[in-house]
């Protein structure tokens, strides 16, 4: 997480942010589009979520997204 979005740190450890840190973060979670140069096939392929992000994606109940619109 950026340390502009970070505001101080609560008991447990884990960093507090403004919501709208949070989102800009979670925004960084991408989609790529790969392709093999050996077959020249393209796939799309999701960034790996970092741990906050995976950490708020558990405290609202959604599944981390698989594929990206």
């Amino acid at each position: 997480m950026h340390a502009s979005t970070v505001l101080g740190d609560v008991q447990s450890g884990n960093p507090l942010c403004s919501f709208r840190g949070l989102l800009e973060h979670l925004a960084t979670l991408t989609r790529n589009q790969v392709q093999f140069t050996t077959t020249g096939a393209e796939v799309p392929m999701l960034a790996e979520a970092t741990a906050d992000q995976r950490r708020a994606f558990t405290l609202i109940g959604a599944p981390i997204p698989l594929t990206a619109a």
